[in-house]
């Protein structure tokens, strides 16, 4: 029986040449034909017959991935494509067709090749914090109603929009340390290493800081049983 299977998902992923390799292996069970297409930030479109011409693209930052597409020829008795996606809710997409049994196979493989992609940082990478803190902001504004009155309208004006545009810039400096896509071919390699060493500063820097504020706050005990 023919039957077809799509599923998306809201992940954090990393792709490389050693990620796109094993997929290509599992695909190769399906077809030796498999198409690359890729969608780039400033709307090119660009399709490679084969996976070392797309691991040639140099992938510079004005022409960089946002979408890459992989499939197995439309005529044969199986078709699978399989998308990653730098934008939108639905950041990892498959779609398989043929028989029933076939379908049911390489979904599985699939699946597990797409969930061995995660990032560490998952919750923080798919969170929307621009409309959680967005929805806080709010909330607090509803809460200190009855105190506004005691302030200056131009001090009220002025909190506000302030507190809204910091929020911004968190929200826009947590999407570029904590990529939902991270294409890991060409220029996009040094790219990711350069976030990768940010975000080792950032972790060090609170781990060290937690260590010295517990000292600290630990040191009049220390120095009471010394008396």
């Amino acid at each position: 029986m023919k039957t077809s299977k799509t599923k998306d998902f809201r992940n954090t992923f990393l792709l490389n040449e050693r990620k796109l390799r094993e997929l290509e292996t599992i695909l190769n069970k399906v077809s030796d034909e498999i198409t690359y297409e890729i969608d780039c930030i400033e709307g090119t479109q660009i399709k490679f017959s084969n996976l070392e011409d797309l691991l040639k693209y140099p992938n510079r930052k004005e022409k960089q991935y946002k979408t890459i597409e992989v499939r197995t020829p439309y005529h044969n008795d199986i078709h699978v494509s399989v998308r990653f996606s730098s934008e939108g809710v639905r950041s990892l997409n498959y779609r398989v067709s043929g028989e029933e049994r076939d379908v049911d196979h390489f979904s599985a493989q699939i699946e597990g090749f797409l969930m061995s992609l995660g990032r560490w940082y998952d919750f923080i990478g798919k969170t929307n914090f621009l409309i959680n803190m967005s929805s806080a902001l709010l909330f607090y504004l509803l809460v200190s109603l009855p105190f506004i009155q005691y302030l200056d309208t131009s001090t009220v004006w002025a909190i506000f929009p302030s507190m809204f545009l910091v929020i911004m810039g968190f929200d826009k400096f947590r999407e570029y340390l904590f990529p939902v896509a991270s294409f890991e071919f060409g220029d996009g390699i040094e790219r990711n290493k350069i976030r990768s060493n940010i975000r080792a500063y950032i972790l060090g820097g609170v781990i060290l800081a937690a260590v010295v504020g517990y000292f600290v706050n630990q040191l009049p005990s220390i120095t009471s049983l010394s008396k």
